[in-house]
């Protein structure tokens, strides 16, 4: 679960996200990357990849029952320009795609977002 917001500076954009970690893990560090493209529709868009220092997917143990693991509100905001064209401002963004990132590429994820102005 993902949303984000533009800033009513217009200079970032803020995103809230929801992951599982691995409810056994102990000294969880969570790390977020940022990586500027063009969408499927020429859009400019950023992708933010959420990954940490534990498994963060639902592992099945092998007599068939599942681990449990907890629910983590990640809020964060992003300012930087250092992978964004010049020609390219935060507000010209309009989409968001944020991955639980996992060390298997089959099972990272990722969500889709529409930034939402500051004013809605």
């Amino acid at each position: 679960m993902v949303e984000a917001h533009l800033s009513e500076t217009k200079e970032s954009i803020s995103v809230k996200s929801i992951v599982f970690i691995n409810s056994d893990a102990k000294d969880i560090k969570v790390k977020i990357s940022q990586l500027f493209c063009i969408s499927n529709y020429g859009k400019p868009m950023l992708q933010f990849f959420i990954h940490s220092n534990k498994k963060t997917i639902r592992d099945v143990k092998k007599n068939g029952t599942a681990n449990k693991y907890k629910a983590f509100q990640l809020e964060f905001t992003t300012d930087s320009k250092a992978s964004i064209p010049r020609v390219i401002f935060i507000s010209d963004i309009q989409i968001v795609q944020t991955f639980l990132w996992d060390i298997d590429p089959k099972t990272s994820r990722g969500t889709v977002t529409t930034v939402q102005s500051a004013t809605t």
